[in-house]
């Protein structure tokens, strides 16, 4: 055949495209070494192909030029060249049409071209060795163009390098049981044609058709390829093609014996026999990453997992865990959950799931030991251990501090108290300060009870911030138990209880729930829920916190049935046991403080940290003679006192008198003291608790005006607190749609500064929405902030969802939403969807009130 050269431009696509490919590849691989197609009676050097190649039209624009030269003129009268460079450029812009006419074409020429057969095969060979892989073909136009080749009989045209690559491409495709039927076949037979002798088993020639494994084995690069065919066949139930292929793998000495070996070939499932000696092949040549690219989408197609599938993919999980990346970790995590959830008769071993936990602790990948933990606990039959060691620590500082998971949070924390788990010495103040920071009372003071004797004691009782955690959640406990009890009316001495004192207390002591009642319980916004990264606050909840147990913005009666339904709650404390139990959250304070100070004796040794710590947790304790003991013995001993000895000062005086707080915070800036977050906060707080809303916007400006950008996370939800107290902004002269622009300001400022908001603070955005008869906000604020972070069937947070559903079938039935969104909303939030059409309808018919 004549070679032709067509004069381009230096600067055109054509150029630039044509330096891009190499050509002369080609031709040694998919072309019998011929250059130029011509399939019809035209000469090579016809002036029609020649002028209209090198036209401005062609040179500016090939893919546009080709499709108008196609309408019009032959098809067929197109160099080598200008195809490749087509190709090329249609590629790059990923248009799809100019492809489909590509194909078309080239699947025409390999039957109807008048050139020999391996040129006429020639465009479709460049389709599938550059653009197939790029996924830019569909399996589809793969088929057929793998077809027309095999029809002419020009599979040997393929190289080895391209038909491994095509059949990667096709292989990585979706399975189709229509194309496959016939595909699967044309590749078996292209790639075993490209297989070496048995006997040739070192690369002395053409090395880049050959792979070096972990273990110094020659592979060549189409084995890879059969690994993947030969599981697509055992998929479809076709096991004579898969057998025939791994006999001759086995025959030529291509698979491992040691994976023959550690397969169960008696096993039913033939899927499994496949699967297992082929990933056992991978990982013993090394090749980690394909033997996950065969188990993982195989293993989660399944909807049970064999016995024998279990253990295998326990083995790949082994190797998984071995030095892992961020991809590999989370295969593990997808792993590990499907063997929990569908395995038969197969238990994940401690030590594997737990190095799981410590690996994925390392990458600090929260999300994963998240998901994985949360579904360990949702398996029935079987317990599995929560990490342990600093992988303990660790996780639960994410669930506090990054996540704001309150529900994992609890299910943390009562399996280790209710299963006795066993925590390191060194892991057990941190774990205490996590649950304390969620006023988790109950495990609180089991694991406090239980780790605060014997030799280990001093690893939890010596620890500041742990105490001090402690100290805040039970005084605030106390406080908050005391408030409800003064709500209540006394028992008459005369009335007789089913259940007496001694019982409700015991009662009390088993369930979290009793020691505040139901509405107490959630109406307590313990400061160790919200103060961040400083837990040695004792600045108290809000006293008019509501619960979301009790309706405050809408008292209209939802007409769904599962709002309406009975609650199973614990029979309500009298206002005498509620004082009972007050005491008793109190002397645990104080029984924490205290062992905390005699550990820590003499004092007269103390180093400043521990000598602030025990003034602080004095002043939480109301004790504030022992706290000006300590600080006068700081001074006699010389210590100047620092921004965080003031800060509790400040804290004392701003407990009395806000107003007189922001006056020593004035002396401080005088002398020369810069104040930080805590210190404005610390007043800011106070002055919220005393309802003073002028103080607190004084407080402000004042950071303000000092450089302060940042408030901490407790004072931000302060104010986000108090934005939706009626009294607060009435006192501000702060309207409901202001109230709602200023939750949302302050969330925006809490999410710029990397911090997610608790489900406290969700739950009062969702009230400033419903203040300012928004439903869409409201919805959107709990999906954001309280969905899946709080338990779903507790009775407060029902009511939470019980609020904005009312919200939303009001604006339904009043026209103000329409049908779809309200639809969408309601199902997220779990309420019935059947007779959302009619409240419409019902509302249309009731006549309007006339004027009398």
């Amino acid at each position: 055949m004549s070679i032709e050269t067509n004069t381009i431009s230096r600067n055109s696509p054509a150029s630039r495209l044509s330096k891009r490919v190499p050509q002369g590849s080609d031709a040694t691989e998919e072309g019998g070494g011929a250059t130029s197609i011509k399939t019809n009676t035209t000469s090579h050097n016809s002036p029609s192909t020649n002028s209209w190649e090198n036209s401005e039209e062609f040179k500016e624009d090939p893919c546009a030029a080709y499709m108008s030269h196609r309408q019009n003129n032959s098809r067929d009268v197109i160099s080598r060249a200008a195809y490749k460079t087509i190709i090329m450029e249609a590629l790059s812009r990923k248009q799809r049409e100019v492809m489909d006419a590509l194909v078309a074409d080239a699947e025409y020429m390999c039957h109807h071209g008048l050139g020999s057969r391996g040129a006429n095969c020639h465009i479709a060979l460049i389709l599938l060795k550059h653009v197939a892989p790029r996924r830019f073909l569909s399996k589809t136009q793969i088929l057929k163009l793998i077809r027309a080749i095999h029809d002419v009989g020009h599979l040997s045209e393929f190289t080895i390098t391209s038909a491994a690559k095509v059949s990667l491409a096709a292989l990585a495709y979706e399975p189709d049981e229509e194309v496959d039927r016939e595909l699967l076949p044309m590749l078996k037979g292209l790639l075993v044609s490209k297989l070496p002798p048995a006997h040739e088993r070192r690369p002395f020639r053409m090395r880049e058709v050959w792979e070096e494994t972990s273990n110094g084995q020659f592979l060549p690069i189409v084995v890879w390829p059969l690994f993947r065919l030969m599981l697509a066949f055992a998929r479809r139930g076709e096991q004579t093609d898969a057998s025939e292929i791994m006999a001759g793998l086995l025959e030529g000495q291509r698979i491992d014996n040691r994976a023959i070996n550690a397969t169960d070939l008696e096993a039913k499932d033939y899927v499994y026999v496949v699967l297992s000696v082929l990933v056992r092949a991978c990982l013993n040549s090394g090749w980690f990453a394909r033997s996950s690219t065969l188990l993982c989408p195989t293993v989660a197609s399944r909807e049970r997992v064999s016995i024998h599938l279990s253990r295998l993919v326990e083995d790949w999980l082994v190797a998984a865990l071995d030095n892992p990346g961020d991809h590999d970790l989370a295969e593990a995590a997808s792993m590990l959950i499907i063997l929990m959830e569908r395995a038969d008769d197969y238990v994940v071993p401690n030590e594997l799931l737990q190095r799981f936990y410590s690996e994925a602790a390392k990458a600090d990948k929260g999300e994963l030991v998240q998901a994985v933990y949360r579904h360990s606990r949702d398996i029935e039959g079987h317990s599995y251990r929560p990490p342990r060691g600093n992988a303990l620590a660790w996780f639960g500082r994410y669930l506090r501090a990054e996540r704001r998971d309150v529900h994992l949070s609890r299910v943390l924390a009562k399996q280790v108290v209710d299963e006795n788990i066993y925590v390191e010495p060194s892991v057990r103040g941190s774990l205490l300060y996590n649950t304390a920071a969620f006023s988790f009372t109950l495990q609180t003071r089991a694991l406090w009870e239980r780790w605060s004797t014997g030799a280990e004691r001093s690893y939890v009782v010596c620890m500041s911030a742990t105490m001090l955690r402690i100290v805040s959640a039970f005084v605030n406990g106390a406080a908050a138990t005391r408030r409800a009890a003064m709500r209540k009316p006394p028992t008459p001495p005369d009335e007789t209880r089913i259940n007496g004192l001694e019982e409700a207390a015991g009662r009390a002591g088993d369930q979290e729930e009793d020691a505040q009642t139901d509405a107490q319980e959630t109406e307590t916004r313990s400061t160790a829920q919200t103060e961040g990264d400083h837990p040695a606050s004792d600045i108290p909840p809000p006293s008019s916190t509501p619960s979301p147990h009790r309706d405050d913005s809408d008292h209209t009666r939802s007409a769904d049935p599962a709002a309406l339904a009975p609650r199973e709650e614990p029979e309500e404390l009298t206002r005498e046991e509620l004082l009972a139990r007050a005491e008793d959250i109190r002397r645990f304070a104080d029984k924490v403080y205290d062992a905390y100070c005699e550990a820590r004796t003499p004092f007269e040794t103390a180093d400043r940290f521990t000598l602030n710590a025990i003034a602080r947790g004095a002043f939480m304790l109301d004790r504030d003679a022992e706290a000006f003991q300590v600080f006068e013995l700081m001074k006699a001993r010389d210590i100047r006192l620092d921004l965080h000895d003031l800060n509790v000062v400040i804290s004392v005086v701003a407990k009395a008198d806000p107003a007189a707080g922001l006056a020593r915070i004035e002396k401080m800036v005088a002398a020369g003291l810069r104040p930080d977050a805590i210190t404005y906060g610390t007043v800011i707080h106070w002055a919220i608790f005393h309802g003073d809303a002028p103080l607190v916007g004084r407080v402000i400006e004042m950071a303000r005006a000092h450089g302060l950008q940042e408030f901490s996370f407790k004072t931000l939800a302060a104010l986000v607190h108090a934005a939706v107290q009626p009294e607060f902004a009435a006192a501000g002269g702060v309207g409901e749609g202001a109230q709602l622009a200023h939750v949302d300001d302050v969330v925006g400022t809490m999410l710029d500064m990397g911090i997610l908001p608790t489900p406290n603070v969700g739950r009062d955005c969702v009230k400033a929405a419903l203040l300012a008869d928004d439903p869409v906000r409201a919805f959107g604020f709990w999906k954001e902030l309280l969905k899946d972070k709080v338990e779903w069937a507790d009775a407060g947070w029902t009511a939470v969802r019980a609020r904005i559903a009312r919200k939303i079938r009001q604006h339904y039935t009043n026209g103000w939403l329409d049908e779809r969104r309200a639809r969408v909303m309601l199902s997220e939030l779990g309420y019935d969807l059947v007779l959302l059409h009619l409240r419409r309808q019902m509302a249309a018919r009731v006549p309007p009130l006339m004027p009398s």
